[in-house]
């Protein structure tokens, strides 16, 4: 079923845009939902930037929270929401699973929320397995360009 979900997430049309963390988006074009926008950091491969960015967002995949735009990168996030998406925490480095090395990072935007979603992606055996860290908004400076903010006006969660 996870295959199933992933390969549905993929086939929707991922838009990989290699540039920074926080790089410019794409224009999105009216009409039928746009399908996310990842950005790569030069520093993760096409091969495990893809496939990180489908097993990110099946892992926060909710009803009726859209997600815009995800960003993948090839740092370690502050382990607890507490720290997250703080550019001044000092945290020790999350612990990977076992038999598990990190591959990457993923932070999720949403449509009508600020909230971002953090997680790590670790490879574990032949596949990539998600660890939601949690839900909090940016701190300033987060961003250098700013990150992306929901186009949409909505509560902010």
């Amino acid at each position: 079923m996870a295959t199933r979900t992933l390969g549905r997430i993929l086939a929707v049309g991922i838009v990989l845009v290699f540039s920074g963390a926080c790089g410019t988006p794409l224009p999105r074009t009216s009409g039928a939902p746009s399908p996310p926008r990842v950005y790569c950091s030069p520093d993760v491969s096409a091969q495990i930037c893809e496939p990180a960015a489908g097993v990110a967002i099946a892992a926060v995949a909710v009803p009726g929270r859209a997600v815009t735009d995800v960003w993948i990168t090839r740092g370690l996030l502050c382990p607890t929401q507490g720290c997250l998406f703080d550019p001044t925490a000092h945290a020790v480095d999350p612990t990977p699973p076992t038999d598990g090395t990190w591959v990457a990072d993923a932070e999720i935007a949403f449509g009508a929320t600020h909230q971002h979603a953090g997680l790590q992606i670790a490879r574990v055996g032949g596949g990539l397995v998600p660890f939601l860290i949690g839900y909090r908004v940016p701190s300033a400076g987060w961003c250098p360009e700013g990150c992306a903010r929901p186009s949409t006006t909505g509560q902010a969660s």
